[in-house]
């Protein structure tokens, strides 16, 4: 299990790092939600058409997730 989305996450760190990750040109959204276990899901949708949605319980691994498909790795 992935220990990183167990740890709790305050509102405005939450809300700093949805405008850091929305920022990225090629990101129109970025939200989260708490499953019913508590995990936090980082969630994105891809801009101008870009049909990808990306769903991951590591903040870490949705960073690099976003960074690959922009490219910035």
């Amino acid at each position: 299990m992935d220990t990183e989305a167990m740890i709790p996450t305050e509102d405005s760190e939450v809300i700093d790092i949805i405008r850091e990750l929305s920022s990225d040109p090629r990101v129109s959204e970025v939200w989260t939600e708490l499953s019913l276990s508590g995990h936090r899901i980082w969630m994105a949708r891809g801009k101008n058409g870009h049909p990808w949605l990306m769903a991951t319980d590591s903040l870490a691994r949705f960073r690099a997730m976003i960074s690959e498909l922009s490219g910035q790795q």
